[in-house]
């Protein structure tokens, strides 16, 4: 969620042309650029991210962008747990998450649709 302000442009600038984002993660679902271009859109439609198992077996977590009062992101709020106990939930915690994102970005001095953060 970190990204999620970032265009794609600066996805290249950050991370060149490189054939794989994450070497040494099998089961990660992003894998390059455009990839991880996509994944930020559906982030920020749905308003937070979701990764399940993707980085440690057993691990699934949300994530949602905290927003300071320019709408910019300046920090993310995570949840993760073991995938037993959070994988059905992850609609549920994704929720509350950006909620509480939400309600953090507030006392920053953001008012959503102030400004369309993004590009």
């Amino acid at each position: 969620m970190l990204l999620a302000d970032a265009t794609p442009d600066e996805l290249y600038v950050r991370f060149g042309a490189v054939d794989d984002l994450v070497p040494g993660h099998p089961d990660a679902t992003v894998r390059t650029v455009p990839q991880l271009w996509q994944a930020i859109r559906e982030a920020a439609e749905r308003g937070w991210a979701e990764v399940r198992e993707e980085f440690e077996p057993g691990v699934c977590g949300v994530s949602a962008p905290v927003r300071d009062f320019r709408g910019r992101v300046v920090a993310a709020i995570n949840v993760i747990g073991p995938s037993g106990r959070v994988a059905d939930r992850l609609g549920e915690l994704g929720r509350t998450t950006a909620a509480a994102a939400g309600a953090v970005s507030a006392e920053l001095g953001w008012a959503p649709g102030s400004r369309t953060p993004g590009p």
